[in-house]
């Protein structure tokens, strides 16, 4: 009974020291770029990866560059960036294990930048337009100006021309009036001239 037991803890002894190994290595395999990586440090975990250019030919490494600046929150974020990582990524390992959530993530970053691309022609339309608009609308004013400056000329051309009709309707009653006394005064001339030259006929030679 003593053997099995002893078989049983050797057996034991191994597996214990063959999971003690692997945390081992997983341990070692832990970097200091996936140390800031996985406390979500972000800028010093880009910093670490741009300082270390081993961890550009590690196949993690490349993917979680690529998702560092690739999430929309995150302080490094840059899409242009992610695409390139990770199409190093795919580059470097095509068979790599990341490749579908890499080739989808890709595809994403595409999408944002055409429509970042559209949404920044249209800002830019949109500015030219705005820009035409501002142009018309002072144009406008200073039509506006001009015509109230316009109109107010004629107001005054209107208001003289007024006072010139009024004051000609004056002096052709002057004038009328004038006409009038003259011809009674040619009556009364002509009257007195026919009286002086009966009076002188009447007389006796």
């Amino acid at each position: 009974m003593s053997r099995p037991r002893t078989r049983w803890r050797s057996a034991g002894w191994m597996v214990a020291c063959g999971v003690a190994l692997m945390i081992g290595t997983a341990a070692c395999a832990t970097s200091h770029f996936d140390s800031l990586y996985d406390a979500g440090r972000y800028e010093d975990a880009v910093r670490v990866y741009r300082s270390d250019t081993t961890l550009h030919h590690q196949e993690r490494a490349l993917y979680r560059a690529g998702l560092m600046h690739a999430l929309p929150g995150s302080p490094v974020y840059d899409p242009s960036l992610a695409r390139t990582q990770l199409e190093r990524l795919l580059t470097l390992y095509p068979k790599t294990g990341y490749r579908t959530e890499a080739s989808r993530l890709i595809s994403l970053l595409r999408e944002v930048q055409r429509q970042r691309e559209a949404t920044s022609e249209a800002r830019a339309r949109v500015s030219r337009l705005s820009a035409r608009v501002d142009t018309l609308y002072r144009r406008l004013a200073r039509v506006e100006d001009d015509l109230d400056q316009r109109r107010a000329h004629l107001e005054t051309l209107e208001a003289l021309n007024e006072r010139l009709q009024t004051d000609l309707r004056t002096r052709e009653d002057s004038l009328r009036r004038l006409q009038t006394e003259l011809r009674k005064l040619k009556a009364i001339d002509l009257r007195s001239a026919h009286d002086s030259t009966s009076s002188n006929r009447s007389r006796p030679r």
